[in-house]
């Protein structure tokens, strides 16, 4: 399997909003399906994060370590540009519903990974 095949195996529950678990790469699972930041987050007219907005459902690390980054494409410092998803990294984690890894997708097709491990916010999301 190369890294961009998904294979589908068990169902899922129907408040996670997908039909079944869809498997990547080694054993990872799909906990939320691929979304666009800017509907995940409270940007303004101008395209500026209200950061203090109770509607941002993703850590404000998130979006502002793109921003910062200096070290990657311009396109990729600008997070209301791209579309992320969530993923288990195991049966274990599925069992307990916490994602501990969520892709950033850049339109100009770079891939920004971040992995969580120990304590701490996990987003989670409804694709409707």
């Amino acid at each position: 399997m190369n890294a961009h095949s998904y294979t589908y195996g068990d169902r899922l529950p129907k408040e996670w909003g997908l039909r079944e678990r869809v498997r990547g790469p080694g054993s990872h699972i799909l906990a939320c399906g691929r979304h666009p930041v800017r509907k995940l987050m409270a940007y303004d007219a101008e395209g500026n994060l209200d950061e203090g907005s109770p509607r941002n459902h993703l850590p404000l690390r998130f979006v502002t370590s793109l921003e910062q980054n200096q070290q990657i494409a311009s396109c990729c410092r600008h997070p209301e540009n791209h579309d992320i998803e969530a993923w288990y990294s195991s049966e274990e984690d599925a069992g307990l519903g916490i994602p501990d890894i969520y892709i950033l997708h850049c339109q100009c097709g770079r891939r920004h990974v971040r992995f969580c491990v120990g304590g701490g916010i996990r987003p989670f999301w409804e694709v409707r």
